[in-house]
């Protein structure tokens, strides 16, 4: 019997095409698991996040990850995981809101 062996798929750090500070309130996750799914957000040496990839079901391909509201940055770096007996990563798609300060 095989065993699953823990992967991770970490995205190049992006800031979205624009310069200001923003938000993720979600990040949309396109693929067919035989188990759990975690994001990772990276600010920096020691400061990761995580989060659970609430997939709608097993069969619809289809899942989100909600991000904790606090978090808001210019640069983002993300990094999908598991380590389940089969992935297919289909898409991870990202809707970034800029956020705009009050004085």
């Amino acid at each position: 019997g095989a065993n699953p062996i823990p992967w991770t798929a970490t995205l190049g750090e992006t800031d979205f095409g624009m310069d200001a500070i923003k938000r993720l309130p979600y990040v949309y996750v396109a693929a067919k698991t035989s188990g759990d799914l975690a994001l990772k957000v990276i600010e920096g040496p020691g400061a990761v996040h995580f989060f659970t990839v609430e997939m709608s079901s097993r069969e619809s391909r289809s899942g989100r990850a909600a991000l904790a509201r606090g978090l808001s940055r210019r640069y983002w770096q993300i990094e999908i995981a598991s380590d389940t007996e089969r992935v297919e990563l289909d898409a991870l798609e990202f809707f970034p809101v800029k956020v705009s300060r009050r004085i």
